[in-house]
C-alpha cells in the first residue's frame, strides 16, 4: 500500500475527506461499516488497495475516508444532555489512542494532542480533527 506524496496531492484530498488510521484486525468491511460508506467508495478514495474487502490491512496505514454528512451525525436522540455523534471526549480519546487521560489534559496544555473544543468547562474532540491530527503524526514520523 502506497502512501500519497507530500503537496498538493495530499492537500485536494484532504479537503473532501477525512483520514483514518488502520487497526489492528481491521478490514476494508469493518472500516466500511464504522464510517457508513460502502467497499466501493473507499477503494474509489483509495485505488491502491487490492485484496478482498475481508482480508486484514496493514496495521498504521493511512486511507481516506470520505466525510460524514450532517444526516449521517444527526443525533437522534432528544437528550439535551448529549452531543451529537462525532466528538471524543478526553476520556474516550486516551481510550482510543491508548494512552492516559492524563496524557490527553497535558497535551491540551502543551498544546502538542489534537484541537479541541471548550464547551463550558467540557472539552470535546471532533472526530474529523483527531484523525488530522493522527495523519499528520503519521506524516512527520515517517519524514
Amino acid at each position: 500500500m502506497t502512501q500519497p506524496l507530500r503537496g498538493e496531492r495530499v492537500q485536494s484530498a484532504l479537503k473532501p475527506n477525512q483520514v483514518v488510521v488502520v487497526a489492528s484486525g481491521e478490514s476494508l468491511n469493518v472500516l466500511a461499516d464504522r464510517h457508513l460508506t460502502t467497499v466501493t467508495t473507499l477503494r474509489s478514495l483509495n485505488p491502491t488497495l487490492t485484496g478482498r474487502p475481508s482480508d486484514p490491512l496493514p496495521v498504521g496505514s493511512w486511507l481516506f475516508i470520505p466525510k460524514r454528512r450532517a444526516a449521517a451525525n444527526a443525533n437522534t436522540s432528544t437528550s439535551t444532555t448529549s452531543l451529537p455523534a462525532g466528538f471524543y471526549t478526553p476520556e474516550t480519546l486516551a481510550a482510543y489512542l491508548e494512552v492516559s487521560t492524563a496524557k490527553i489534559y497535558s497535551w491540551n496544555s502543551s498544546g502538542y494532542g489534537p484541537p479541541f473544543v471548550k464547551l463550558g468547562n467540557l472539552i470535546r474532540y471532533t472526530y474529523e480533527d483527531v484523525e488530522i491530527w493522527l495523519a499528520r503524526q503519521l506524516e512527520l514520523s515517517r519524514g
